[in-house]
């Protein structure tokens, strides 16, 4: 079975994800509340909880992720479920792991280590988005751990 979905990031306010076809991830938080830009205050998108709800409203399957950003695994783990306590046993808990903002890219015991700091905070697994390139790599260490994994092949 195929599956279509979306995910939408803080720089994507006018998507209606009521209309994606079975399913989207939408970015609610990113590192330990430092980051600020579009629709992203003090780490916490500011458009999420619409998307979410659209999903919710809609019947979809819902993901909710964070972007990790290198602010330590368990203050970062921390961050995620005080901003993220109201969608935790409504949708699939997310952590997005790149190389952009990220100066842990690379470092496998890092990913470890968060993989099992957010299971701790949230209280068992969800799925960890990387760049597909790595995917031999952080695959093995993420079903070790029982966490799903969405490796992306962006837009080439």
């Amino acid at each position: 079975m195929v599956l279509h979905g979306a995910d939408v990031s803080n720089w994507k306010s006018r998507a209606d994800m009521s209309k994606v076809r079975d399913f989207g991830y939408v970015q609610t938080t990113w590192g330990t509340g430092h980051s600020n830009n579009v629709n992203l205050v003090n780490g916490v998108s500011t458009i999420a909880d619409r998307q979410i709800q659209q999903l919710l409203g809609a019947g979809k399957a819902m993901g909710f992720m964070h972007y990790y950003q290198g602010g330590g695994v368990d203050a970062e783990a921390a961050f995620f479920v005080e901003h993220n306590r109201g969608y935790i046993g409504k949708g699939i808990p997310m952590i997005d792991w790149e190389s952009s903002d990220n100066p842990n890219f690379g470092n496998v015991g890092v990913f470890e280590a968060m993989l099992v700091a957010f299971t701790n905070a949230i209280g068992g697994p969800g799925i960890v988005y990387y760049p597909g390139a790595q995917d031999a790599v952080l695959g093995p260490i993420a079903k070790r751990h029982n966490w799903g994994t969405c490796p992306a092949s962006y837009a080439d």
